[in-house]
């Protein structure tokens, strides 16, 4: 039986992701996807696994693609990764998977149900890479452009 709460609670909730995409990123080799449950009362899920299986590598992703040079600013163990990486810098130079066939890498979440100020969307995709020395932030409402979004660095 669901208590009233959590309807409520349900009525608030719109967004969620519908997917994340890694490519190069740490241990994640090219083109990994995840696609969350949509189911409408399935709105928790857990990121379980054994030692050294990518737990903290997969939440550090989805931190560095949403908040980029600032993921340092989000906690303080992340203030330390960034430090004992020896800097930002340094920090995205390592997070670039040996093994992957691209010279780069990148992270990229879509979000469905996206409820702005006066904007409605499907999808908002945000998509952040690192190619080189070069990194970028690509954020789409609907798979286009939009003057609201202006992702310079």
């Amino acid at each position: 039986m669901t208590s009233i709460a959590y309807r409520k609670f349900q009525l608030f909730i719109r967004m969620r992701i519908k997917s994340i995409r890694h490519s190069g990123f740490r241990v994640y080799g090219d083109g990994v996807e995840i696609f969350p449950s949509q189911q409408v009362n399935q709105t928790l899920h857990f990121v379980g696994g054994q030692n050294g299986y990518g737990k903290s590598t997969f939440i550090t992703s989805l931190l560095w693609c949403l908040y980029g040079k600032l993921i340092s600013h989000v906690d303080e163990p992340f203030m330390r990764m960034i430090r004992l990486a020896g800097g930002y810098d340094a920090f995205l130079e390592q997070s670039q998977n040996k093994y992957s066939a691209n010279d780069g890498f990148f992270v990229e979440i879509v979000f469905q149900g996206v409820e702005l100020p006066a904007l409605s969307c499907k999808e908002l995709m945000v998509r952040r890479a690192v190619k080189g020395t070069n990194e970028s932030l690509e954020i789409l409402i609907d798979g286009q452009t939009n003057e609201l979004v202006d992702s310079r660095l």
